[in-house]
């Protein structure tokens, strides 16, 4: 069975192709929730492992198109935190009532001026350029936030959620006949 994710209706168009760099292995579990291996995140040339003891977990991440935010467990969300403040000139914004506990800053973040960050699967790596890591929460204001969030504050525990922001641009296939998930680059505005 061949499953592509969209977030918008599209014919077969060959992700699971020959040629397809990022593929990684599958977990399947009941139901329509699919897990992957998430062993790190590079912020620029830093690499932040997913668990600070080395060891991760086979299908540690749920991929979810329908949750907004990429999620991650605590301890490995803030190490990353502390990375991305670091690749950033400028100092975050502290005691803001607008935008609570996230690491904002009040500057827009480009992907001229922002870090990159790359997403290391087992056996798949995903550069997330910095429109998808930061957004503006308030339009109201020139304030922009890092797009990622910790678990703590949803209740997830030791996995992540791949959501949807960071699956824009990607057309993402399910070989459930293989266990394999692929991540193709793709201008979905020529879809």
């Amino acid at each position: 069975m061949y499953i592509e994710l969209a977030l918008f209706p599209w014919s077969r168009s060959g992700c699971l192709n020959e040629g397809v760099p990022l593929r990684t292995y599958l977990k399947m579990t009941v139901g329509d929730q699919y897990y992957v291996t998430l062993e790190g995140i590079s912020v620029g040339d830093t690499y932040v492992p997913f668990n600070s003891s080395g060891k991760v977990s086979k299908g540690n991440v749920c991929i979810d198109s329908r949750s907004p935010p990429l999620t991650l467990p605590p301890d490995f969300y803030n190490r990353l935190e502390v990375e991305v403040k670091k690749q950033i000139s400028i100092d975050p914004i502290k005691n803001e009532t607008l935008t609570g506990t996230r690491l904002c800053f009040r500057t827009e973040i480009t992907n001229e001026n922002g870090p990159k960050l790359t997403v290391h699967f087992k056996g798949a790596d995903v550069e997330l350029k910095p429109i998808l890591t930061f957004n503006r929460p308030v339009h109201a204001y020139d304030i922009y936030c890092f797009a990622i969030t910790n678990t703590a504050l949803a209740y997830f525990g030791d996995e992540g959620l791949y959501g949807n922001y960071v699956q824009a641009n990607l057309l993402i296939g399910f070989d459930l006949e293989t266990r394999m998930v692929s991540f193709k680059p793709t201008d979905c505005t020529k879809l």
